[in-house]
């Protein structure tokens, strides 16, 4: 019993805090215009929602069976390489790609730095395409399609629903913005 409250301790802790979170934001009153929904509503369907988690989390961890080593799972299969079986080979070291770290870290910065300049759209696309193919994926296709619709999903989300102005960008860049604001139906 101790270990099960011992891996349900985060869940606590988190649960703690979102309520006390979830109390200090009853206390936020901006009510919303006509059919939208206010700013108030957001960090507390967040925090509902974080709590729910939890809720789930602590039940899993007390009430779940604990997976002993012994499972089936964990048995390697005769023949299967140990690449196959999710561990590294014996002897081998771990590798490590500093290169691709300090790629990703530029690329952050690079975000940031060009987030007004670009605009969401535009800096959030080329964000996202770069950040996959220095991650060392090949099918660029597929990479520059995840980046678009994920681009496309979080530009919609963000400003048609949850109503968050964000930046267009400088001109020439803007124009991009605005025409696919028009298309979308975001004002």
């Amino acid at each position: 019993m101790i270990a099960k409250l011992k891996e349900s301790l985060p869940y606590w802790v988190t649960l703690a805090v979102s309520g006390y979170f979830f109390r200090v934001a009853q206390g936020i009153s901006a009510p919303g215009t006509g059919d939208q929904l206010g700013p108030d509503f957001w960090p507390k369907m967040f925090l509902v929602l974080l709590m729910l988690v939890c809720a789930v989390g602590i039940g899993r961890a007390l009430l779940g069976r604990r997976r002993e080593p012994d499972d089936v799972f964990d048995q390697p299969t005769e023949g299967a390489p140990a690449a196959q079986l999710g561990g590294e080979p014996e002897g081998e070291p771990e590798k490590r790609y500093p290169l691709l770290l300090l790629g990703g870290i530029v690329l952050c910065l690079g975000y940031v730095v060009l987030f007004d300049t670009l605009g969401f759209f535009l800096d959030t696309f080329a964000f996202m395409l770069a950040f996959i193919l220095v991650g060392r994926y090949r099918r660029i296709g597929v990479a520059v399609g995840a980046s678009l619709g994920g681009t496309l999903v979080f530009m919609y989300v963000f400003m048609k629903i949850v109503y968050v102005s964000l930046p267009i960008g400088s001109p020439p860049f803007s124009d991009v913005s605005i025409f696919l604001m028009r298309l979308m139906g975001i004002r």
